[in-house]
């Protein structure tokens, strides 16, 4: 039977991995929030990012101390132990060495989490917000086309140069849509229709190909139309008159490939 001195070595192991696994969790939890920082756009409360990364710093800092003091409890039975059977000294250099290694460990990461906290922040140019400028893109769509494509072109788009006008990023609470969508059809120098089954069904995306044609009838080229998850067959029923538009496919080229193609059309025009 062990002495009682020895007992609770094994809890307190259990106890550090537990600890430990908490570090890993809100060291994550900080990387996250340093990302989400370093990704903001000037729209986004930048006073609250970085509060929230203040916050899960002292989180990873608070998890790391716990780790420390338990390691260091488990430390001081073990001392007690070998002190007992072999008189401690040997021990006793190698928990020094132990105390000395942690404290270097704590202040290098110490010294990583002042760098991050740090870290300048930079935005690149947005190319969203027009402020009464011209834009060179409106972007026509169906909701349901948002999130599996649309989304996703957009902020290609824009990382090719192009400045878009574009509902999620041109739209504030409050605004009027019909006068922010007149502002952007009148403000852009194109128009990208996104041709799906649900883009004919909406009474907007209707109102707004009617503001891009009414451009068009001027002489100027305006539409450029992109056929998403609809067939040639599909578009002859709903609109034959785009048709006999050139048109780029969702099905056959990727999302950067359409970008590519229509900041090409469009830097070049």
């Amino acid at each position: 039977m062990k002495h009682p001195k020895y007992k609770g070595v094994n809890f307190l192991d259990a106890e550090i991995r537990k600890l430990e696994q908490n570090v890993i969790t809100r060291e994550i939890e900080f990387e996250w929030a340093v990302k989400k920082l370093k990704n903001a756009d000037p729209y986004d409360d930048i006073h609250k990012l970085r509060k929230a990364l203040k916050s899960k710093e002292k989180s990873v800092i608070k998890a790391r101390r716990q780790v420390k003091s338990k390691i260091a409890q488990k430390t001081r039975k073990l001392a007690e132990r070998n002190k007992e059977k072999f008189g401690g000294k040997v021990q006793k250099r190698k928990n020094i060495a132990l105390n000395q290694s942690l404290n270097e460990e704590l202040k290098i990461q110490g010294n990583i989490l002042s760098q991050l906290k740090n870290m300048p922040i930079s935005f690149a140019k947005d190319l969203t917000k027009q402020d009464g400028k011209a834009s060179d893109l409106f972007i026509s769509h169906a909701s349901e086309d948002k999130a599996d494509f649309v989304k996703s072109l957009a902020d290609e788009l824009i990382k090719q140069g192009v400045s878009v006008w574009y509902d999620e990023y041109a739209l504030r609470i409050g605004d009027s849509l019909r006068k922010s969508i007149d502002k952007g059809l009148s403000q852009s120098r194109f128009g990208l229709i996104i041709l799906s089954k649900s883009f004919f069904e909406k009474n907007w995306t209707q109102y707004e190909l009617n503001g891009l044609v009414a451009k068009e009838m001027e002489g100027e080229k305006v539409i450029l139309p992109i056929w998403h998850n609809i067939s040639k067959d599909e578009i002859m029923k709903l609109s034959p008159t785009l048709v006999d538009k050139f048109a780029l496919n969702s099905a056959t080229n990727t999302v950067y490939e359409i970008a590519e193609k229509v900041a090409d059309a469009v830097n070049n025009a």
